[in-house]
């Protein structure tokens, strides 16, 4: 069995996962933010904007590692609670405020692609049945972005807070060295 990283190590690992988690969740959010924009959807555009101060916050515990100030595990491990209350938070709104016209225009706009009414006619399905298959697959999407993000950022806020220790221990080895 291989020994346990050394604190080194492991403040080098916990470095290189923090700038490239919180620079993709800084980038993806800002494009979000970009598009969501652009098309007119402002508060969307916000909610994006939000997302993105997750990647900035862990970007900056990491900036604060690299200076040697243990605070940044504060960061880290906030950036990550922050992000998931978040995402957290739209999915539940989303559950909580199902939009019935957008899935009869959309369950509309399947019957009317060729072919469609034959095969769920051949099925035996009614525009009833595509409705509650709508509302399915809607519900099935934001439970799982929920419990994605809840083992994701759940783990990673989890991650950073455990190797806490063996990050004050290389920071207070580099400061006596």
């Amino acid at each position: 069995m291989p020994p346990p990283p050394l604190p080194d190590e492991i403040f080098s690992r916990v470095q290189r996962i923090a700038r490239l988690n919180g620079g993709c969740v800084l980038a993806a959010a800002g494009c979000f933010a970009l598009l969501h924009a652009a098309s007119r959807q402002f508060g969307m555009a916000v909610l994006s904007l939000a997302a993105a101060g997750a990647g900035v916050a862990e970007s900056h515990g990491a900036v604060r590692l690299r200076a040697h100030d243990h605070a940044g595990v504060r960061w880290l491990v906030g950036s990550q609670v922050y992000l998931a209350m978040l995402i957290l938070g739209y999915a539940a709104w989303r559950l909580l405020h199902f939009d019935a016209v957008f899935a009869a225009q959309a369950a509309q706009a399947m019957l009317e692609f060729p072919g469609m009414s034959e095969r769920m006619a051949a099925s035996g399905m009614t525009n009833a049945d595509v409705l509650v298959l709508i509302r399915i697959s809607y519900t099935a999407i934001y439970v799982a972005a929920g419990i994605t993000t809840l083992v994701y950022q759940g783990g990673l806020a989890l991650y950073y807070r455990r190797r806490s220790n063996a990050l004050a221990s290389a920071i207070a080895s580099a400061d006596g060295s």
